[in-house]
């Protein structure tokens, strides 16, 4: 439980914009189930900082950092000594196919639908 006058920092995923087609509504849903995410919890960052106010957080703050982020991501989960390394770890069908994952996500941003963002928001303090 976060105590008040604290802060809660996090990294999360966002929807850029809502699919404007079959194509890009496939691409989202194929992350979205890839990564098991429940549909309620597809929302942009404008809507994401909303729900933030009205859980009584103040100060929410969602910065934008997929170009930063997305594209190294993949370049790395591609390396051959990556996928050796994932495929020790998770097993040899999820360590070879977890590219599916990464490639939906790649592309859910490259087409300007999902976004990868820093949250920061603070808990009032008590009698505020």
């Amino acid at each position: 439980m976060l105590a008040p006058g604290g802060v809660a920092a996090f990294a999360d995923y966002t929807l850029k914009r809502p699919p404007r087609d079959a194509l890009e509504r496939f691409v989202v849903e194929a992350a979205r189930r890839l990564w098991k995410v429940p549909r309620v919890n597809v929302v942009t960052s404008d809507a994401y900082r909303e729900t933030m106010g009205r859980a009584g957080f103040t100060n929410v703050g969602v910065e934008e950092v997929g170009r930063l982020t997305i594209p190294g991501y993949y370049r790395e989960q591609r390396r051959p000594e990556t996928i050796r390394e994932l495929t020790k770890i998770r097993g040899v069908l999820a360590g070879r196919l977890g590219w599916v994952i990464d490639l939906a996500v790649l592309k859910a941003y490259e087409m300007g639908l999902m976004e990868y963002v820093f949250v920061r928001a603070e808990k009032p303090a008590r009698g505020r």
